[in-house]
């Protein structure tokens, strides 16, 4: 509102103006009222003195995230609430007539200085300017720390908070304060999923189960003696008489496959079939919420960061007895944290889902951890062994294991157990350390694989038990140091694709067991587990969800580093290295390949050619210290890769394809000499391409193929082959 005076007699005309800002606030009259800013202030609006309040996707330190969603009220979305600060954030109006208990619910997180800074909510009635301070410390659910009757310190996760309306059947409008002296300013207040709800308590009582007909398009709820177990909304479906059977553990949690329950459950079944989605929404107490979030005793399990932070697992199968226990892992299905919904209610919360059936419900923190660290040391007799080339016998109990050279060559196997990382998983690196018996400064020769199994078995004394088991393409080769300290760790390079390898097979599930394996000249003596349960071998593995690295991988076969493909000095040795971690982060787009001959290990199958994924750039030619791409001086170190994996310059063991480009691949091949392919398999694909065997998009400067047999270069229907320089093929 605008009012201006204009009088004849003032000519002093800067204070003839009045502004008044005048607010509508919207009144709610549909309950139950749920508020989570997502579409903007919604109604909510800031004022007072030195405001710093803002609604948006909040980014500090404590305050760092939305309760639900992505967006909050609170106090500075980026920074500190300002100095002097006496602020208020107002609500709409809302007519509360009609709840029998009116109920205000919210989530709430803080940081404010000690002693000097506070927080609290006031309300007033409609028609009135009186604001009343609202509850009072102990009342409600998480109401208040401070005696003075507001919230003082830190709240460092998202908690819910509650507290009875004390008025009915009128209009009544809320705030919340923020109070800051001269001083400490620090992030604040942070506000969301506001619930304004006739009340009705939460069930904590005794394990139970109840029949009611459920249809309709409302909220059917199962309470019982007053207080709430479950709801439905059928969504228009009649689905007959629905029987709820509420489990209760009297643990606080529970820990089973590598994730953590909730220690109560329910199992809902229909008499009348669910023919399309309809909701459910499970109640459970702040105490079971807290219990879940401080879980422990897995390593590799996510813990819930609050009680906003977990989400419904549905399991379909056999035994829906509120028993996690008998589940088949195969009928689990965890839902995304987004996909549930969790809201602050009463002394607790109600997490609400969609679902096309009916089944067993459990709340949980995420399912296994998809990133994290963990290690693994041989843990029993049997899992770590020796077997002679000799003579194929195999010796698992034993207190040294002599690597790999005691009497003759010999291969040593470790078997890992309970190797909790899920299926897909990025293996971001992984070495196995050892503690030495005694020193030795002989040279070496050592080659590791893994045992390309889904769930590796122990060792036995049965003849060629080790090398008998089925081994993955990867390979790391290694000439190790000396040893020169006894009872000292000694570790492995980078052993992530054997790994990598095991957990990417469709069979692969969390908790299962691998094999690794060594073989070669040379001789360590380390501990066993027989020896020194403390000083047998450890397998340690950092993992992740994705990959999100990017850069250039580097390979070079006389590398002497830690092999992880990040520098000259650390490059891998072997070229299929380089492929496996490319083909596992889309953000890695190039290869650079010092000179030298790259070939598969020999004992992999003849099928087991370079597959280059889509988008990677492969350059050869590199002495292997270059730091720019136009350093190099084609034909000056040739990069050649090659087909010969069997009897030496014996072409017909030799590799099908050196090279295969993926379907739908966009690839480069520069500076690259292809040789010894042999395509001479049993059908018409394995007998040609045998140098380059394209399905793809494929780039070629300076390539040459030679000695491969014809045709050594193949183009599948709907691939396209660009040559932008010289592309030789010799006999």
């Amino acid at each position: 509102l605008v009012a201006w005076v204009n009088s004849p007699q003032d000519d002093f005309h800067q204070n003839d103006t009045l502004r008044i800002p005048i607010v509508n606030s919207v009144l709610v009259t549909s309950f139950p009222y749920r508020e989570g800013f997502e579409t903007g202030p919604d109604g909510w609006i800031a004022g007072g003195i030195n405001s710093s309040w803002m609604t948006g996707t909040p980014g500090k330190e404590i305050i760092s995230h939305a309760a639900e969603g992505q967006k909050i009220w609170t106090t500075n979305l980026a920074g500190t609430y300002n100095a002097d600060e006496v602020s208020y954030l107002y609500s709409p109006c809302f007519d509360l007539a009609g709840l029998l208990q009116p109920y205000l619910s919210f989530a709430f997180q803080y940081q404010l200085e000690a002693g000097y800074d506070y927080t609290w909510v006031e309300y007033r009635l409609g028609g009135s300017t009186a604001w009343i301070k609202l509850g009072a410390q102990g009342n409600g659910t998480n109401w208040y720390n401070n005696a003075s009757n507001r919230w003082n310190g830190s709240q460092s996760r998202w908690v819910t908070t509650g507290i009875q309306i004390p008025v009915t059947n009128t209009v009544v409008q809320f705030r919340w304060v923020m109070q800051s002296d001269v001083g400490v300013e620090l992030e604040g207040l942070g506000i969301d999923q506001i619930n304004i709800y006739d009340r009705v308590q939460i069930y904590d009582g005794v394990a139970l189960q109840l029949t009611q007909p459920v249809s309709g398009n409302n909220w059917i709820h199962f309470d019982q003696s007053g207080q709430r177990i479950l709801s439905i909304n059928p969504e228009g479906q009649d689905l007959g008489n629905v029987t709820l059977s509420l489990f209760k553990s009297n643990q606080g949690f529970l820990l089973t496959d590598s994730l953590y329950l909730m220690s109560r459950n329910w199992v809902v079944t229909s008499s009348l079939p669910v023919n399309g989605n309809i909701k459910l929404r499970g109640y459970f107490t702040a105490t079971e919420a807290n219990n879940l979030i401080n879980a422990n005793g897995c390593g590799q399990c996510i813990v819930a960061r609050d009680g906003f932070d977990v989400t419904a697992l549905r399991y379909s199968g056999p035994n829906q007895d509120g028993l996690f226990s008998n589940n088949i892992s195969t009928q689990v299905l965890t839902y995304p944290l987004d996909s549930t919904d969790i809201q602050p209610y009463e002394n607790g919360y109600y997490a609400e889902w969609s679902t096309p059936a009916l089944s067993e419900w459990w709340i949980t923190s995420q399912v296994t951890k998809k990133a994290g660290q963990l290690s693994r040391r041989i843990s029993s007799s049997g899992d770590d062994a020796e077997e002679h080339q000799d003579n194929g016998s195999v010796n698992p109990v034993r207190e040294i294991i002599a690597m790999t050279e005691k009497d003759g060559q010999q291969t040593i196997g470790w078997r890992f157990k309970n190797i909790t990382i899920p299926l897909g998983s990025y293996i971001k690196d992984a070495v196995i350390k050892w503690t030495s018996l005694d020193t030795s400064s002989s040279s070496a020769q050592w080659i590791l694989r893994g045992e390309l199994s889904a769930d590796a078995s122990t060792f036995t004394t049965s003849k060629y038990n080790i090398t008998l088991r089925p081994r993955s393409n990867q390979v790391v080769q290694w000439q190790p140091s000396g040893w020169t300290l006894t009872n000292q760790e000694y570790t492995s390079p980078d052993i992530r694709h054997l790994v990598q390898n095991i957990v990417d097979q469709t069979s692969w599930k969390t908790g299962n067991d691998l094999v690794l394996l060594m073989k070669g000249s040379g001789l360590r003596e380390s501990w066993s587990y027989d020896g020194d349960p403390l000083k047998a071998a450890e397998l340690i593995i950092t993992y992740d969800n994705v990959c999100v690295e990017n850069g250039i991988l580097y390979v070079n076969k006389n590398a002497a580093g830690i092999q992880n493909g990040s520098s000259w000095t650390d490059a891998y040795r072997s070229f299929e290295q380089a492929l496996d971690r490319a083909a596992h982060c889309p953000a890695i787009t190039q290869i650079w390949v010092a000179g030298g001959t790259y070939s598969p290990y020999v004992d992999v199958g003849r099928n087991s050619g370079f597959t280059i994924s889509n988008g990677i750039s492969v350059y050869g030619g590199f002495l292997g210290n270059e730091t720019n791409i136009n350093q190099r001086i084609y034909g000056m170190y040739p990069t050649l890769l090659s087909g010969d994996i069997g009897t030496s310059n014996n072409a017909n063991d030799n590799l099908y394809h050196v090279i295969t480009i993926s379907t739908g691949g966009n690839d480069l091949l520069d500076g690259i000499t292809i040789q010894g392919g042999m395509a001479n398999g049993g059908t018409i694909p394995l007998q040609t391409g045998s140098g380059i065997y394209n399905q793809g998009v494929l780039s070629c400067n300076q390539v040459t193929l030679i000695t491969n047999s014809a045709p050594a270069f193949y183009n599948a229907p709907g691939s396209l082959l660009i040559s932008s320089g010289i592309v030789q093929v010799k006999p």
